[in-house]
């Protein structure tokens, strides 16, 4: 294990001075080290800035010890007072910012050998060929930035602990290339300890979080505006520890008869494990104390910022209206004061407010940022750069707006809708138009194809059901490196190109992509003879308030399909039939009951079923597939979304009840019920239509009929909530619609609560619990992450 002795005091030690030099020389190098001979370099240097600097850097070098000449490198970036920020982490930010980012790796020291054979090796190609010129540009600046220091191999040859890896350059859409250093190639990523605080990392949320507070604001208060703020050069603003540089030394590109050079990063460089935890630190810090002082709002103005004469002062002011689409009652008591907070997705900060507080958050974050990174002053170097990015500024970040593009998504605000943007859509075509025809394709390329349609399904109605076929495909071939694909894989891409033909007209409710209260509550189940199932109205559901009832038979073909001890070549399994209840039970609800944004909870006590309905698909092509396949386009159609909940089987008794009660007819049902429940109102027959239950039992049989036939043909709503002027008054719609005596669920007076308590299983009724609450959205981790961090 390689030894590097920058270990953090705890963090509530006495603050120190950031980039010290006098402190470079304490431990480890409490005296100067012994001067050390480095050997001469017998080919030339390349040609240019580059090698300039690394000559220039070698002649330093060879007067001082490591720890000074990192030190006479960078340029800071933090303020010096980080720890009188009102925050559990603030001295620690202070120390790393004085010590730098430590790190310990479990790998020996790299030989001679095995440094020459990395040089040897070279950088990738995109660094190379494609962007050779482009990178030593870039590295020549970096340098002169002091994010870099570059020196020649022959003089770090034998520097303690050097290790070397290859660079490479990411091209970036509408944005010059990135430069990034594959750590993990050279083994480094793998070998380096976890001491970052990885606590502090919470941008795996952030969408969600953002997208919660836009659904649950006041509408009282207008519509939730939003803007950005980026970062410029975030990772290059956090030092690294001087004895973990030479573990992150880089491969510049060489040509042969030319001396390689090598590039040490005197920052947190991409491609480093633990660059985004340290850095994250620092800007959910900020995302804290920013959302810790909007909640002690007081009525004196904030100062003026230095960047007032960049950003326009203007916002619509109640510029846009409010989509009454996007107002279902689901939310019947709303926050009282207007919206105002901060989050951050590693170096993107992200604002959302309404009127009364947009002004203040804004002012907010730009003041908080410029307390932890430190603004440019007139001693500074012209290529110090702004911590702000001003190019993205000038692009309209920090401009409030009801339609922002947000951590990749047209997002807004107040048509309550979230889209895929233009150019992902016309990848979207692009990428199943790639393979229309192709009878095989390879491992890797399929591959691709579900991970990006898995990371656009979000703003894809009914497409989360739509990767059955597409997984069996890997599953059915395990071995093989051509994959086949069979009609029915073609005939489900032709599936996907119709959901990507209708996105413009048909964006996402954010409200689908939240935490909603039911608008409906029931439980289903099936047996070998027929299914059946029962429906609760809570207080959200439109039109009649009686619960509803169903059930329905399978054909005798059906039951002698079924898998069974006397019948084990069937080709059905109970989970199938039970997923089809499922199924019936929601399409048939929502053949007969308006839907419109609402959302279902149903009760199933198969575990193969519930698990298929939370992940949208199974990666068999059997029954199942087809049954996930008809439930996504009729939740589509309908514009509602299901919640599937695992309950016991003894508990799921109508349910059960009447789905074995076919010896019974429909009077018998109705009077037994009547005696386990004589309350008003009383229950209601659900019917199933047949032409539902024959398509039904198509999907039930593997057959994939034409989406069209399975669509009822509503008409779309137009999504309202275009951004206007300043002056226009918006329509807001009635803010009584939302007013209910109890959040979400039914009276406590009404009869169908007594009702529901007496069918429903104890673990629906406790997860209903939640909703007799106002709903919170989620919060950031705060102060509790500060707690985890490492000391």
């Amino acid at each position: 294990m390689t030894l590097v002795n920058d270990n953090l005091e705890h963090i509530n030690s006495p603050p120190v001075p950031m980039y010290n030099c006098s402190h470079a020389l304490s431990p480890p190098y409490a005296t100067p080290p012994r001067k050390r001979s480095y050997p001469s370099t017998t080919l030339p240097l390349p040609m240019g800035e580059l090698g300039e600097s690394a000559l220039a850097a070698a002649s330093l070098l060879s007067k001082t010890s490591w720890p000074q000449f990192i030190c006479a490198q960078r340029v800071s970036s933090l303020q010096p007072d980080v720890h009188h920020l009102p925050h559990l982490v603030a001295p620690f930010l202070q120390r790393l910012g004085h010590t730098g980012v430590p790190g310990t790796f479990t790998t020996p020291p790299w030989s001679p050998t095995q440094l020459d054979e990395a040089v040897r090796q070279g950088s990738h190609s995109s660094a190379t060929k494609e962007y050779r010129e482009y990178l030593e540009g870039e590295m020549g600046t970096m340098v002169r930035q002091g994010y870099w220091a570059v020196l020649p191999y022959t003089t770090v040859r034998h520097l303690p602990g050097l290790k070397l890896s290859p660079a490479g350059v990411v091209p970036q859409r509408d944005r010059r290339p990135r430069p990034i250093i594959d750590y993990t190639w050279s083994g480094i990523n793998q070998a380096t300890n976890p001491v970052a605080p990885f606590a502090a990392m919470q941008f795996g949320n952030t969408l969600q979080r953002v997208l919660q507070q836009i659904a649950y604001a006041n509408p009282a208060f207008g519509p939730v505006l939003a803007l950005k703020c980026d970062l410029a050069d975030g990772f290059y603003r956090i030092p690294l520890a001087t004895s973990v540089i030479p573990h992150l030394g880089v491969i510049m590109p060489y040509s042969p008869g030319e001396e390689p050079l090598i590039a040490f990063p005197l920052a947190l460089p991409m491609g480093w494990t633990h660059s985004p935890p340290f850095f994250s630190a620092y800007t959910e810090t900020i995302a804290d104390v920013t959302n810790d002082s909007l909640t002690h709002i007081s009525n004196a103005p904030l100062g003026p910022h230095r960047l007032d004469h960049r950003v326009p002062t203007t916002y619509p002011h109640r510029a846009s209206v409010i989509s009454p689409a996007f107002c279902p009652p689901f939310n019947p008591q709303p926050p009282p004061t207007p919206l105002a907070t901060v989050d951050v997705y590693v170096d993107d900060f992200i604002g959302l407010a309404q009127a009364p507080t947009a002004s203040r958050v804004k002012g907010t974050l730009l003041s908080t940022v410029d307390r932890v990174f430190r603004p440019p002053t007139t001693d500074d170097d012209p290529l110090y750069k702004d911590p702000i990015s001003l190019s993205k500024l000038d692009k309209g970040d920090l401009e409030w707006g009801t339609k922002k593009r947000i951590l990749g998504w047209d997002i807004d605000t107040a048509a309550g809708t979230i889209l895929l943007p233009e150019h992902r859509q016309l990848r979207l075509h692009e990428l199943l138009n790639t393979f229309s025809g192709l009878h095989r394709t390879s491992r890797k390329r399929w591959y691709q194809l579900l991970g990006e349609l898995r990371s656009m399904s979000l703003a894809i109605p009914g497409s989360h059901h739509m990767f059955s076929i597409l997984q069996n495909v890997l599953v059915s071939q395990p071995h093989a490196t051509r994959l086949r694909l069979s009609p029915l894989v073609h005939a489900t891409l032709k599936d996907w190109l119709v959901l990507a033909s209708t996105l413009s007209q048909r964006p996402t409710p954010i409200t689908h992509l939240v935490p909603t209260a039911p608008t409906y509550v029931g439980t289903t189940d099936a047996s070998k003879q027929g299914m059946g199932g029962v429906w609760f109205p809570t207080s959200l559901a439109h039109g009649p308030t009686h619960p509803l009832i169903w059930r329905s038979r399978f054909a005798p073909s059906i039951q002698k399909d079924l898998v069974s001890s006397q019948n084990p070549q069937g080709s059905l399994t109970n989970s199938d039939l039970e997923l089809l209840g499922v199924a019936t039970g929601i399409v048939g609800l929502a053949h007969h009951r308006p839907l419109s944004n609402a959302t279902l909870w149903v009760g199933c006590d198969n575990t193969p079923a519930v698990a298929w309905c939370g992940k949208g698909s199974t990666s068999a092509s059997n029954a199942s597939a087809f049954i996930l396949r008809h439930l996504g386009l009729v939740c589509r159609d309908a514009q509602m979304k299901t919640r599937v909940i695992s309950v016991p089987g003894e508990s799921n008794t109508i349910a059960d009840f009447l789905s074995r009660s076919f010896h019974l007819s429909d009077d018998d049902i109705m009077a037994h019920l009547h005696r386990l429940a004589p309350t008003q109102p009383s229950f209601q027959w659900l019917p199933i239509g047949p032409e539902t239950q024959s398509q039904l039992t198509s999907a039930l049989l593997r057959t994939m009929l034409p989406m069209e036939s399975l669509l009822s043909g509503r008409p779309v709503p137009t999504p309202s909530g275009t951004s206007g002027s300043p002056s226009v008054t918006p329509s807001m719609p009635p803010y009584t619609s939302m007013e209910l005596s109890i959040p979400s669920l039914p009276s406590c007076s009404s009869p169908t609560v007594s009702v529901m308590d007496k069918f429903l299983p104890v673990e629906l009724l406790s997860a209903l619990e939640q909703w007799k609450t106002p709903f919170v959205p989620w919060a950031r981790r705060w102060p509790s992450w500060g707690r985890r961090i490492p000391v």
